[in-house]
């Protein structure tokens, strides 16, 4: 025992005395706890952040002063309450935090619990009295409050950006909301405080009543911003929401702001309802947008022509002016968008009939005209052409002189009218380090290489250039091969920021680690690019890119990384495009993970991110085959494939090749609500690899319905699991899960041909927490064999109870043995058309 626990002021106290500090020790659950280290912290998985050295288990206190971060893919769950935040803890994204509570927690002037990605999951926060200046914060990812929230008036509640609060309880502070989403829960209100609405979404769930100075509270707010959505519905069922209980009688009015409400079914009345109690009144401008929700619905078009959806119920109160401008609405009826009319914009007694309902096709929320792609000729290649500023410059690494190059403006004499095809003699440089010195930055200024020019441990390192039309570039020049970067263990191309800038027909080779070529010495190395995002301020991007006719080969990934970051300021990655390209061969030496083309961008906002067209992924993420027991360099895993996406949103995959992939020809993660939207799979191959397109799974995540607008359709996938890369036996072409809204459509699934795998199927329809509104139609699936049980059955739908109004329509199954054909679990599927 340490004696100076007994010591006062250097002398020892009285055995009574001695007894009860002691006591005091084992008593008070707060002094159990594993403190943070009290000289600014750390990560919270590093035994160093904590005082003693251990990492917690249990209870855990973080000092005033101190900043403690759970990084990504790190899981803690607390067997505790009691947890307190004296200073600053911070989540970031793909983290899951679950504990107790933060009782008395958020006592000290300035302490903040801040959720920057991954999720939070706690019972309750109190405030203790005398506490000022505190902030829970939450820019992306998911907060969730299972019990009474208490926070006093001296903690704030702050919502932005893609931020997510699940709330079961009512909200007793000061609350903002930026942007994002709150889910209020049956009993969940806001009680007490200031409530500030400058954006995003509040979700009133089903059954929920509210008094007249609750209603109020979200009401007023509300009505303050056009950008406020106030929705009645948490896209699961129909909900009823009730303002005013008993004899409160409210009285409510606005003339902005949207309000959100589903219809489910072709039933009369079957949608959200907004009831008003008693004789209250509500009284609703033409400058408020009525949404009804743009989502799919089951049966045809002929079961909703007609139709009557009542939206507000007012029992013996008035409408005192209802006339709202109801929002443009589409729907997905059996797989066709539908322009919906009616046939008024809200009748007096609160309802929308549906007028006509008009074909506009598949509905995508994003397209390739969105990516400010320049100019192309009648092959498809991009025509480019300079500025009448641009800079010139030439490299040649034979006969090239980094004393006497120079560079030249278009139409120049020795140039011509085209700077890829000079007409006359021209002074180049000899290296890349010498022709960055040339270049500009924010011009529109050209890099040209000899074409079958190779460059030697020099990597590739540019400017950014003018605008999405004045674009810096770097081509070849001449004719011959593509030039060729023999970048060995360094990078391919040295950026990480690239703004307007156009890359086209460089050869990328870490020719020292490429044992399918004659160089390989070892296998150290690094990536063909590694991009990232800086804050929105910053002069340096991941903006307006295109890359085409490149290869990348033998590196160990490339990767592209746009979560919004910390403080939630961070740009997104905008118009990244890659076409025509090669990416191939890229593994990691041993641990780690490989992909032909990493990109995470967790909290981004749905626009067009990127665009993936007409290249070839081929043998991503191993060198060799599994080495059974082996501890060989390059091993195919699970965890390697051709892409790997996680919480994107806005991305299309357009006329592709996935070939031998390590494991998945593209494998896709959602951490929370709808992190991944607006993705859009169409007319590629895919062959061999364990999987073609795994799109669900890995958990922990708190809520269904992680992927939302997504679109697979018009693909091929043979051959899946044909050479077993990671001696799996596995032959799985689509995994579906935890959708929200999309379309699995006129696929072709054909072959497989390896007769040893005994674990096949085309198609995977789960939820680990909920799904709904996926249309699965006009696939055929073709000499597939899966065993005779039904668990091999080539269609399998599975978890149906937490499935809801998913489709199976028109598709042709064949196999040409005794293998089922489908099986699933009872609950929200549906079969129609002409299987």
């Amino acid at each position: 025992m340490n004696t100076s626990l007994l010591r006062r002021g250097g002398r020892f106290v009285s055995p009574l005395r001695a007894a009860a500090v002691l006591a005091a020790l084992f008593v008070p659950a707060a002094l159990h706890a594993t403190n943070s280290n009290g000289s600014g912290g750390g990560n919270f998985n590093v035994a160093s952040t904590w005082n003693g050295g251990v990492v917690p288990t249990g209870v855990f206190q973080v000092l005033a002063g101190d900043t403690v971060t759970v990084p990504g893919a790190f899981v803690y769950d607390s067997p505790a309450s009691n947890n307190t935040v004296r200073g600053r803890f911070l989540v970031l994204s793909g983290s899951a935090v679950t504990m107790g509570r933060l009782n008395n927690g958020l006592v000290v002037s300035d302490s903040t619990v801040h959720v920057a990605g991954g999720s939070l999951n706690l019972s309750r926060i109190a405030a203790a009295s005398g506490s000022a200046n505190n902030l829970l914060r939450v820019s992306s990812g998911v907060l969730t409050l299972r019990d009474n929230v208490v926070t006093g008036t001296h903690t704030a509640i702050h919502v932005g950006g893609s931020g997510h609060v699940f709330a079961a309880g009512g909200i007793n502070g000061p609350l903002t909301l930026d942007g994002g989403k709150i889910y209020f829960g049956h009993s969940a209100k806001k009680t007490g405080g200031t409530f500030v609405w400058n954006g995003g979404t509040v979700v009133l769930s089903s059954g929920s009543a509210y008094n007249a100075s609750e209603a109020n509270s979200v009401f007023n707010a509300w009505k303050t911003q056009d950008a406020n959505v106030l929705a009645f519905s948490n896209e699961t069922s129909k909900r009823t929401v009730t303002f005013g209980t008993g004899s409160s009688n409210p009285t409510l009015s606005a003339s902005q702001g949207m309000m959100s409400f589903n219809i489910y079914s072709a039933t009369n009345h079957d949608s959200d309802q907004l009831a008003i109690a008693g004789n209250g009144s509500l009284t609703l401008g033409s400058g408020v947008d009525i949404r009804v929700a743009d989502f799919s619905l089951p049966g045809t078009p002929a079961n909703y022509l007609g139709r009557t959806y009542k939206l507000f119920d007012i029992a013996s109160g008035n409408y005192s002016g209802l006339t709202p401008t109801v929002a443009t609405t589409r729907w997905i009826i059996g797989g066709t968008g539908y322009q919906v009319g009616w046939t008024n914009t809200l009748a007096s007694n609160g309802s929308l009939t549906v007028a006509s309902l008009t074909p506009i096709g598949v509905i995508d929320p994003i397209a390739v005209s969105d990516f400010n792609l320049p100019a192309q000729n009648a092959q498809g290649w991009t025509i480019l052409t300079p500025a009448s500023d641009s800079r010139l410059i030439y490299v040649d690494p034979v006969n090239g002189n980094d004393n006497t190059g120079t560079f030249y403006l278009p139409g120049a004499a020795a140039v011509g009218s085209n700077p890829q095809a000079p007409v006359g003699a021209i002074l180049a440089v000899k290296t890349l380090a010498k022709a960055k010195t040339l270049l500009r930055e924010d011009q529109p200024d050209w890099l040209l290489l000899k074409a079958g020019g190779v460059w030697t441990g020099e990597s590739l390192d540019i400017k950014r250039g003018r605008s999405p039309s004045q674009r810096a570039v770097v081509c070849a020049y001449g004719t011959g091969p593509r030039p060729e970067l023999r970048t060995g263990a360094g990078l391919g191309i040295a950026n990480s920021q690239l703004v307007n800038v156009i890359i086209q027909g460089i050869r990328f080779w870490a020719h020292t680690r490429d044992y399918d070529g004659p160089f390989a010495t070892g296998y150290a190395g690094s990536n063909g690019f590694q991009l990232f995002s800086r804050v929105a301020t910053d002069q340096r991007q991941v903006r307006d890119i295109l890359i085409e006719d490149c290869v990348f080969r033998s590196y160990a990934g490339n990767t592209v990384n746009g979560s919004i970051g910390v403080n939630g300021d961070v740009a997104p990655v905008t118009r990244l495009v890659i076409r025509r390209s090669i990416i191939s061969g890229n593994y990691r030496d041993s641990g780690g993970h490989s992909q032909g083309l990493y990109l995470t961008a967790e909290g981004q906002p749905l626009q067009p991110m990127i665009l993936l067209q007409e290249n070839t992924f081929d043998h991503n993420g191993w060198r060799i085959q599994t080495a059974e027991g082996g501890s060989a360099r390059g091993q195919a895993t699970m965890f390697n494939h051709n892409t790997y996406f996680s919480d994107v949103k806005g991305v299309i995959f357009e006329k592709n090749l996935f070939l031998r992939p390590s494991s998945m020809g593209s494998k896709w993660t959602s951490t929370y609500l709808e992190a991944t939207v607006g993705v859009i799979i169409r007319n590629n191959l895919y062959v061999d690899g364990d999987i073609g397109v795994g799109m669900g799974g890995n958990p922990p995540h708190t809520s269904g319905m992680r992927f939302a607008h997504v679109a697979i359709r018009d693909n091929v996938f043979t051959d899946i699991g044909r050479s077993r890369p990671t001696n799996r036996s596995l032959s799985w072409a689509v995994d579906v899960n935890d959708w929200g809204r999309g379309f699995v459509t006129d696929n072709l699934i054909i072959h497989q041909r390896n007769l040893s795998i005994n674990n096949t199927y085309a198609l995977l329809v789960g939820a680990e927490q909920l799904s709904r509104d996926v249309y699965i139609g006009g696939n055929v699936i073709a000499n597939l064999r899966g065993g005779t049980t039904t668990g091999n059955a080539l269609v399998r739908f599975v978890s149906g109870a937490k499935q809801q109004n998913v489709t199976f329509a028109d598709n042709i199954v064949q196999a040409p043995t005794a293998t089922p054909l489908a099986s699933f679990a009872p609950g929200g599927f549906v079969f129609g058309g002409a299987n």
